[in-house]
């Protein structure tokens, strides 16, 4: 496993465009355990946020999107759910992807897969 860690200063307008640009994110199933934003329409989301919507609401969105904290994991849509509270759950997961964005600026990423870390890089 590889860690990243990220100072976003680009003050882009959906942070997960610019992270998953050129990815086919397809196949992967989007976990979000924790979201809050600020200044966009889901500052206020009171419901879980599935998978399907986060790719059809978030990323595959051109509307603005300012994710203060968001934790999320990332595996493939064949993967059974899992609960992972701590990053020990994490590596003992189906989960090959971590990230948690602190701050809008501020993304850590824990990826199983390094190809796959080096294209968001």
């Amino acid at each position: 496993m590889i860690g990243l860690s990220i100072r976003f200063n680009n003050w882009s307008t959906n942070i997960f465009q610019q992270l998953f640009l050129d990815i086919d994110y397809s196949d992967w199933f989007f976990k979000i355990n924790y979201w809050e934003s600020y200044g966009d329409e889901f500052e206020n989301i009171n419901h879980t946020i599935t998978s399907d919507f986060f790719k059809k609401n978030i990323i595959n969105n051109k509307r603005s999107i300012y994710p203060e904290f968001c934790e999320l994991f990332i595996s493939y849509k064949k993967n059974i759910k899992q609960e992972c509270s701590t990053y020990k759950d994490f590596l003992n997961s189906k989960y090959y992807m971590a990230l948690n964005i602190i701050d809008h600026r501020n993304i850590e990423i824990c990826c199983k897969d390094d190809e796959l870390l080096q294209k968001i890089i």
